[in-house]
């Protein structure tokens, strides 16, 4: 299965050569009577050198240097590199299929998350007019209570800590509460709330919210709502306006620039783990009115982003079950998503907040990847020999098409066991 690489080093036999200076009869300078001149090198006396040759010395050095270099030299390099060539296949995929908020076995879940942002511009007053508007914004509603989902019906009441009224205008369904990390999380869902009646008495900024119909019931204090963002442009009475082509061309231009700002965020943003897909989103827009500073009038976009979200593995799992034929099951990847492009079929109509299914296009070409437990696989082959690494190397067949193992120093016969010090690298073709 493997293929796997490694350097051996034979050593190579040889022989030293020991040189033994010769002792030669000093010199007697008798220039100085007879007598030689005391600390003159050669000699002292009249006795024979003792001096030893400087190569001696030399060789010391180098073989303590070499004894150093063999010690030291694995202790501060030794490593090794695993090269690993996953199961892979190119793939083409096509269709329309269908994703379900609560999925059973063999199906595709998704979830929905959301983003909510405005921008507002002035343009120039041309009149004035006579409104009845209700204000109107965005909501978190929180399940707290317990692990199943609560439907909440049509005209829902949210009331505010001062007693202002606000409904959700279709039924919604609130997921129930997790566990993450030994925590309690609520379930949550975004929502759109409408004044129960026009006037800026009802533009307010961000509060908590009751739900007045569960009073009496133990779900009361579980079930509530945050602001996600203020709720604005509620109005009665005379207020200015502007021309319609005036009013059109600011919300385009303030649409556009928002987004492209709330996608970018979206990405951001998105949970770990989770995949937003090119076009798996829609976003809903809502452009008001009110008085702004002088003589002008006050053009406010609102845009919330609705995004179809996938979980990355399970995501993987799906894409393989629809393009290989041959896939049992395994855990996947996906490479080159950027190649897949997701319609949500009648994204002009449906209602992401409270919709059990979705059904989608997607085409394009990406690759499937087997994946393996990295860190298990590092940890195996740490400390062992390279015959055995080959034996460890093949008990992953099931998901390593290829692998081969280098090891530093070159001359090492087994595996560094320092985790740290294995590196893995994946080689996706």
């Amino acid at each position: 299965m493997s293929d796997n690489s490694f350097q051996d080093i034979v050593s190579g036999s040889g022989r030293s050569i020991r040189r033994i200076p010769v002792s030669k009869k000093p010199k007697v300078d008798n220039s100085f009577g007879g007598q030689s001149p005391v600390g003159r090198s050669g000699g002292s006396g009249g006795g024979y050198s003792d001096r030893k040759s400087p190569r001696f010395g030399i060789w010391i050095v180098a073989i303590i240097s070499i004894i150093i270099f063999l010690f030291v030299f694995p202790l501060l390099f030794s490593g090794a590199k695993i090269e690993v060539t996953p199961k892979q296949e190119a793939v083409l995929i096509d269709g329309t299929f269908t994703a379900f908020k609560e999925a059973q076995s063999g199906e595709l879940s998704f979830e929905v998350m959301s983003i909510t942002r405005s921008l507002s511009d002035e343009v120039p007053a041309t009149g004035e007019e006579f409104v009845e508007e209700k204000a109107s914004g965005k909501i978190v509603v929180y399940n707290n209570y317990s692990t199943a989902s609560q439907k909440l019906i049509k005209n829902t009441r949210f009331e505010t800590p001062d007693g202002l009224i606000y409904r959700i205008k279709d039924a919604v369904v609130v997921p129930g509460r997790s566990t993450v990390d030994g925590e309690t999380v609520p379930g949550s869902l975004e929502v759109t709330v409408y004044a129960d009646k026009s006037g800026d008495t009802y533009n307010v900024d961000m509060l908590d919210f009751t739900i007045p119909g569960l009073k009496g019931d133990p779900r009361y204090s579980k079930f509530y709502a945050r602001s996600q963002t203020a709720i604005a442009g509620g109005a009665s009475g005379t207020i200015r306006k502007a021309s319609n082509d005036d009013v059109v061309s600011a919300s385009d231009r303030l649409g556009s620039k928002l987004s492209a700002e709330i996608l970018e965020e979206a990405l951001s943003v998105k949970p770990e783990g989770f995949l937003l897909l090119n076009n798996s989103y829609v976003i809903r827009s809502d452009s008001k009115t009110s008085n702004g500073t002088g003589d002008n009038v006050l053009v406010t976009e609102e845009a919330t982003f609705y995004g179809l979200i996938f979980d990355e593995k399970e995501f993987a799992q799906f894409v393989a079950e629809n393009t290989i034929a041959s896939y049992k099951g395994a855990n996947v990847e996906l490479f080159g998503l950027d190649n897949l492009n997701l319609t949500i079929v009648d994204s002009s109509s449906i209602n992401l907040e409270i919709a059990e299914s979705v059904n989608f296009k997607i085409s394009g070409d990406t690759k499937v990847v087997w994946t393996f437990d990295e860190e298990a696989l590092i940890s195996d082959l740490g400390g062992e020999s390279r015959r055995k690494a080959t034996s460890i190397l093949s008990s992953y067949s099931d998901s390593i098409e290829t692998a081969k193992v280098i090891i530093r120093p070159f001359w090492g016969r087994s595996i560094t066991d320092k985790e740290d010090k294995i590196k893995l690298k994946k080689i996706i073709k």
